[in-house]
């Protein structure tokens, strides 16, 4: 009989324990709002062209020689030379970066089968210039100092020039969301009363390449006029998306 009792008491217990959890659950669903907000969901855009504040340029020096070690003493003269004169030139050394060396076999095909030539020697610098107006200076500098290629020319923004047209722009592609935000409200009989939240799409971004300038082989008197490289403007494009409440 007090076992009967006990097994009672228990499930008595576990029963108030549930009908608690179940009204506090309840009051508790009460109490959360469902958020009938009313809003509208648009895109909006800013689109810039930037005259470019760097230049970049690869230059790409090659030696061929019988001997390999020849071949890579060779071009390691060159280089340092040039690295040398850059540097008088005003550029540091966060300036001159190498991108690729090199050394391997030299062969062509012919008659009928591969023929070894000796070895190249190949070492690419990449040049950044912060002033533009100055590439057609540099590019001189090389080829008459024994640069035998130059690859490529890209013109470009800097990071920091990036970011700093960029707080401007999302700016502007926020208040094109806004815009457009109202256009649809009005068109509905409503109003914007606000921004919800704003998330940023995309940053697209294209340098400006020039075409590749290898196999720049020319003498002294050829460049004793620098080259004028005049850069293009580049274009830049903000892009966000927004959620704003309407009434």
């Amino acid at each position: 009989m007090e076992n009967k009792n006990n097994i009672l008491t228990i499930i008595l217990a576990l029963g108030i324990i549930v009908l608690s959890v179940f009204s506090v659950y309840s009051f508790t669903q009460k109490d959360i709002p469902l958020g009938d907000k009313k809003t509208i969901s648009v895109s909006g855009s800013s689109t810039m062209d930037v005259v470019p504040d760097q230049a970049m340029i690869y230059f790409r020096i090659e030696t061929i020689d019988l001997d390999p070690k020849v071949a890579q003493s060779k071009n390691s003269d060159i280089s340092n030379n040039f690295i040398k004169l850059l540097k008088s030139n005003g550029l540091s050394d966060n300036d001159i970066e190498t991108i690729y060396f090199n050394l391997e076999k030299s062969r062509v095909w012919e008659n009928n089968k591969y023929v070894d030539k000796g070895y190249r020697s190949s070492h690419t610098i990449k040049v950044t210039l912060k002033d533009t107006s100055k590439a057609g200076e540099i590019i001189n500098l090389g080829v008459n100092n024994n640069i035998n290629n130059v690859d490529n020319v890209v013109f470009s923004l800097s990071k920091d020039r990036q970011n700093d047209i960029k707080v401007s722009m999302l700016s502007t592609a926020i208040s094109d969301a806004k815009t457009k935000a109202e256009q649809i409200a009005d068109a509905a009989d409503s109003s914007v009363k606000g921004l919800v939240s704003v998330v940023e799409n995309s940053n697209n971004y294209y340098p400006m390449y020039y075409s590749a300038m290898s196999e720049a082989k020319v003498t002294s008197a050829d460049m004793s006029v620098a080259p004028e490289l005049q850069p293009k403007s580049v274009s830049l494009t903000v892009s966000v998306s927004a959620v704003f409440e309407i009434s």
